[in-house]
């Protein structure tokens, strides 16, 4: 795969939504086996790992589908996807059915990941 990024300025929007897709899903392959796997599932059929995974699907979704403002810069537009992602995750932490919380935790570590790729 071929590195265009050191074409790019460090806060270019497209690059820096791409370093945060990557570590969204760098996270969600960490959460992919627990899935399938028994011990995350709760004794009432509760699958953790799904509702996790559920929780980084929509943290990508935001970053992938939302368009930039006109004249928007990428710290900017990174910032407005974060509060986005919040907005999902207080959704979820307020739903008797993510009852552990494994989907608004999920969509945490997305927020978290994509502030880590914000300029300092």
């Amino acid at each position: 795969m071929k590195d265009d990024t050191r074409s790019s300025p460090p806060g270019d929007l497209e690059t820096l939504r791409r370093q945060a897709l990557d570590k969204v899903r760098a996270l969600q392959q960490e959460n992919a086996p627990r899935i399938h796997d028994r011990y995350w599932t709760s004794p009432t059929g509760y699958n953790y790992g799904w509702w996790g995974d559920k929780g980084f699907r929509i943290a990508l979704g935001l970053l992938q589908d939302t368009s930039p403002h006109a004249g928007e810069a990428g710290p900017e537009f990174l910032q407005r996807v974060v509060d986005l992602v919040r907005t999902q995750r207080d959704k979820y932490r307020a739903s008797a059915a993510d009852e552990d919380g494994a989907c608004s935790g999920a969509l945490d570590a997305a927020m978290w990941a994509i502030l880590d790729v914000l300029p300092q």
